[in-house]
């Protein structure tokens, strides 16, 4: 069955691409059908990604 994907736009930035995706379903997008389950063992989190942890969100002691 041929689906009809919308084409992925080009984003300015992260922040602009992030949004999208949050507000759009990547379904309309993407053929997760014939998707290729792919690993990436070596990948670390960049400073601007990486989330970082305050004080409230550590665990009670």
């Amino acid at each position: 069955m041929d689906k009809n994907l919308k084409p992925i736009p080009s984003f300015a930035s992260e922040a602009e691409e992030r949004h999208f995706w949050e507000t759009h379903d990547s379904a309309d997008y993407v053929d997760w059908d014939n998707a290729i389950r792919t690993r990436f063992p070596n990948l670390k989190l960049s400073p601007e990604t990486e989330p970082a942890l305050s004080a409230s969100d550590s665990a009670p002691t």
